[in-house]
């Protein structure tokens, strides 16, 4: 069963071997290198996200498309800048569709990732709100 595991994970990364090409960074370069080559800009809204429940901008983080666990590593084309909302996103549709998650956002209109983004966000402080007053 293990070799069947690992067989699925390296044709999961065939073709996406263009996101690991490039020159390797520290993690702390790699962020920076990220965050400066998108204009601290978020790639999936544009920042037209705003916390509504905090009034306030959610600070930028840069993900990585194929996570260091699956084999990637910390060049350029394997980061993207997301708002602090669009990050929680991408890894839920990490966890709900498995490698093929960065291919399935793309071809999503930007309005229905919007709007995917903020149900999330509406969810996730519902559930902040019920635990407070559970406790």
């Amino acid at each position: 069963m293990i070799c069947f595991k690992q067989t699925k994970l390296l044709n999961y990364l065939e073709p996406r071997l263009g996101y690991n090409q490039g020159k390797v960074f520290s993690i702390a370069k790699w962020r920076k290198g990220v965050l400066a080559r998108d204009k601290n800009k978020c790639r999936n809204c544009f920042n037209a996200i705003t916390d509504v429940y905090r009034h306030r901008n959610p600070s930028n983080e840069a993900h990585h498309i194929i996570a260091r666990h699956h084999g990637g590593k910390n060049a350029l084309n394997n980061g993207i800048t997301l708002c602090r909302f669009c990050h929680d996103y991408f890894d839920l549709m990490y966890f709900r569709y498995g490698m093929d998650y960065f291919d399935i956002i793309k071809k999503k209109s930007a309005e229905k990732r919007i709007e995917e983004v903020r149900d999330l966000m509406r969810r996730q402080y519902l559930n902040h709100l019920i635990n407070l007053i559970s406790d």
